[in-house]
């Protein structure tokens, strides 16, 4: 009569032969006696998976988390240029037309008068330094949807050397909102009613005149792009409202609309050194980096 083998609850194998029982210590129960299949055989645990959803030689079947794959960077071209210190990919002053503008959005009133040549100095002086980098629009807080520039200010646009003919005024929304990157309104009450509409802007709303006193105070990002730049100044520039020279008494830019060639000359004795600041800012930085 041959032996007989058995298995218990705790799995192990027995070994009986004629009356006598074995325990085998070192057996393991076949494969349909397992509570779980069998492990397969691993490789080098150094070894990074190869193929398959686990790659080869993961263990399958077991209780054990699936074998992780290591993603390795990528190798970067030899031509491109190296941290000194650090082997990291060094920042260059090239950027990418491709990239989305950085959008600013210019309130007034009526979208007739101060907003539309803000808009329109704004997006010309950036597009001399940064072409299709910036995107400049304007709105009104109370802008009757449609409406033209008045005569005063497309007479003013004509001595600049553009025109605005064709502008038509648009009524401030919260799409605009959502869209800007910065906000810059002509006065403070235009800047309070833009965070009414939308709280979350205010960390990127600021009047005008208010946002040229604090730009210089802001610390550039070295070797970034003009949108990376203005990106990294709007997210920072919250933080330097009150130590920005001036007690915000002068924030605002007068609104000429129904009034004298004389405000009409004061609104841009307001208006135009802020707006040189924030295009010479950017001309400044940009020929940093180049």
């Amino acid at each position: 009569m041959g032996a007989e083998y058995r298995f218990g609850r705790d799995h192990r194998c027995r070994r009986i032969h004629q009356g006598q029982e074995r325990l085998l210590v070192h057996a393991r129960p076949p494969p349909s006696r397992l509570r779980d299949p069998p492990r397969a055989e691993t490789g080098s645990r150094q070894g990074v998976p190869g193929a398959g959803a686990l790659g080869e030689g993961a263990r399958t079947g077991s209780r054990q988390a699936p074998a992780q794959l290591r993603l390795q960077p990528p190798r970067l071209p030899d031509d491109v240029p190296r941290h000194r210190s650090r082997g990291r990919p060094a920042m260059t002053a090239r950027w990418d037309i491709d990239v989305a503008p950085f959008r600013i959005l210019v309130v007034c009133t009526g979208n007739i008068c101060r907003s539309p040549l803000a808009e329109n100095f704004l997006q010309r002086g950036l597009d001399e330094i940064a072409p299709l980098q910036f995107a400049v629009s304007s709105a009104g807080t109370n802008a009757m949807a449609d409406d033209t520039v008045t005569p005063e200010i497309a007479g003013i646009a004509d001595r600049h050397g553009f025109t605005l003919e064709g502008f038509l005024a648009d009524r401030l929304a919260p799409r605009h909102l959502r869209d800007a990157d910065l906000v810059l309104t002509m006065e403070r009450a235009q800047r309070a009613r833009v965070v009414q509409m939308m709280p979350g802007a205010l960390r990127r709303t600021f009047t005008l005149r208010e946002f040229a006193r604090i730009l210089p105070l802001v610390p550039p990002e070295d070797g970034s792009s003009p949108t990376e730049r203005w990106h990294s100044v709007a997210a920072l520039a919250q933080r330097y409202r009150r130590r920005a020279p001036g007690d915000g008494g002068d924030d605002d830019v007068v609104d000429p609309i129904g009034r004298s060639e004389a405000v009409h000359q004061t609104m841009l004795d307001e208006m135009l050194p802020a707006i040189t600041t924030l295009i010479e800012w950017e001309r400044r930085l940009g020929r940093i980096g180049a």
